[in-house]
């Protein structure tokens, strides 16, 4: 019985009614209306009982699947116009029962413990449709002739039918769609099985580009499935990008995600330990040029107070030199302590040995007595002193060598630009650039 068959049974009972009210006899109407719905709701039972509700060529199962999805499966097959489940359900020979078709064993597919043999809804799904239809239609025509009858001739009685029959209308459509949810749930379920095949896992992406759905629906509609237990061993992941069948593949994703995430752990702790030793760098850093500063404060102290004990102005002015130099490389450290570590030997020679010389001059320029060897080596520490300026401006120098070059590449680039956006008087960069754009196809 198809859905034609089941809209002319309407038809009869609205002959039922029809002819009640041109006779005024309701007596028999209520009788005669179960013998009928009665008689469909058998043929429905039976065919159910055969299988051919769940047959996906039947007629609800076209009408409930969409059009999309058949013209997107058949153009994935190259346009083949055969059944999408006919390598499921195979028509039988003579020899065979008498049914319309009847399932093959299906070879490609997993069924049993993982795939159900029997998905719920497959009778429930077309006997809840068809029942539907029949309430709709009969209880529909009831409902509107009582209705007219309540217009035309009023009264209590006609009143109470219309929105009894009205209320069993509504529960009629309510049938009807959820049957038809049923169907459709049911056609889908064979085709993913289908696509499935012998696989125990597949990816949500094929699932929805051979469906012409999705991915959200095919989600929903693998939940459903799994919550009627279609699929008995079935789960997605945790991304919800792969469906997987069997719980052997279940428990390799689950020790796949287990090593993955045991190696972000991994790289994780290894970003956390090297953040942690840089840390430790700069905190290194810190301490170390505290240090630095802490000794080069003593050192131009003790340059100061040399200058003081000296007579000699030339040698004075040379130490006055000594003491601006050791400042400015010593202020240097102070806004950049990661420099502190160019300038060990700086702390641990140079300024030592400075100092030696220095308190070495002050004790001959003490002695009372200028023989020729307190001459000679005033003299050389003062030739020395000389030197010694020159150096520690050298390598106050070195110290802004990274700045510098991060001014001179900030410079090219900027005159670069400007003189990109004619901004500058460069002639040269404008006629190269005009001829550049003049040979551009």
């Amino acid at each position: 019985m198809d859905i034609k068959e089941i809209c002319n049974a309407g038809g009869d009972i609205l002959d039922l009614v029809a002819d009640a009210i041109n006779r005024n006899d309701f007596s028999g109407l209520s009788s005669n209306i179960s013998k009928k719905v009665s008689q469909i709701v058998e043929q429905v039972k039976e065919e159910a009982g055969k299988g051919t509700y769940g047959d996906p060529v039947h007629q609800y199962g076209r009408t409930a699947y969409t059009r999309k999805g058949q013209a997107g499966y058949r153009s994935i097959h190259h346009g083949k116009e055969t059944s999408r489940y006919s390598d499921i359900y195979t028509k039988p020979d003579s020899k065979q029962a008498p049914d319309r078709y009847q399932p093959k064993t299906r070879n490609d597919t997993m069924s049993g413990s993982v795939i159900t043999t029997k998905p719920a809804g497959r009778i429930s799904g077309p006997f809840q449709l068809a029942w539907g239809i029949l309430a709709t239609s009969g209880f529909g025509i009831t409902a509107l002739v009582m209705i007219i009858m309540m217009a035309v001739s009023g009264g209590v009685v006609y009143t109470i039918l219309a929105a009894v029959f009205s209320g069993l209308t509504l529960l009629g459509i309510t049938d009807i769609i959820r049957g038809s949810r049923k169907i459709s749930l049911i056609k889908r379920f064979h085709h993913y099985t289908k696509l499935i095949g012998s696989r125990s896992y597949i990816g949500i992406g094929e699932l929805a580009s051979h469906t012409s759905r999705s991915r959200a629906d095919v989600v929903r509609d693998l939940k459903k499935m799994m919550k009627k237990h279609m699929f008995l061993q079935g789960r997605l992941d945790q991304g919800q990008t792969t469906f997987i069948l069997t719980g052997e593949a279940w428990q390799q994703y689950l020790q796949a995600e287990q090593e993955r995430k045991n190696r972000e752990k991994e790289q994780l702790e290894r970003k956390q330990e090297q953040a942690r030793q840089q840390q430790e760098d700069v905190r290194g850093c810190d301490r170390e040029a505290e240090r630095i500063l802490k000794d080069g404060n003593a050192y131009i102290r003790m340059v100061s107070e040399c200058k003081d004990k000296i007579r000699k102005e030339e040698m004075s002015a040379k130490l006055r030199r000594l003491e601006g130099i050791m400042r400015r490389i010593f202020e240097h450290v102070e806004r950049h302590p990661q420099s502190a570590e160019d300038l060990h030997k700086f702390m641990d020679y140079y300024l030592p040995t400075t100092t030696k010389l220095l308190h070495a001059y002050i004790d001959l320029d003490r002695q009372e007595i200028s023989g020729e060897h307190i001459s000679a080596t005033k003299r050389e520490i003062e030739d020395t002193l000389d030197i010694i300026n020159e150096a520690f401006e050298n390598l106050l120098d070195s110290m802004f060598e990274d700045t510098a070059w991060d001014i001179s590449s900030d410079i090219s680039v900027m005159k670069t630009m400007m003189a990109q956006e004619g901004l500058t008087g460069d002639k040269d960069f404008h006629v190269n650039l005009k001829k550049k754009k003049e040979s551009c196809p």
